[in-house]
């Protein structure tokens, strides 16, 4: 919410207030719902409840590994440049190649249809 309400109170009228809050329920409904999906595929794609582990940390230890340097690395580049622009079109670059690594992904190559139940009883 700190996006559309700025130093002059909040941006309710015009066409920025009305994009900022747009913006603000996009990401929110985004992230609300995509995050805790994600956090479920370790188990859909494993055929045991160690497979199961080994994919959540290696998909955590990617995930935040890019969480924490993405700053410090759009930081430097805005320093360098004296602006955000670059910064932007890097977060753009960024999403295009993961959107294509996620062509290499078929039901085939996650393990889908498992052979029996994750934790044994």
């Amino acid at each position: 919410l700190g996006v559309a309400v700025g130093g002059e109170g909040p941006a309710s009228t015009g066409s920025n207030g009305l994009l900022a809050y747009a913006a603000i329920l996009s990401l929110g409904f985004g992230i609300g719902i995509f995050f805790p999906i994600t956090l479920t595929l370790p188990v859909e794609a494993a055929h045991t409840a160690a497979e199961s582990s080994a994919l959540a940390a290696l998909m955590l230890l990617v995930g935040y590994t890019f969480a924490a340097v993405g700053p410090v690395v759009l930081g430097t580049v805005r320093d360098a440049t004296g602006n955000f622009v670059i910064a932007g079109w890097l977060l753009v670059a960024i999403a295009v190649a993961m959107l294509a690594a996620t062509t290499v992904l078929s039901p085939r190559r996650l393990g889908t249809g498992r052979r029996g139940p994750i934790v044994e009883a």
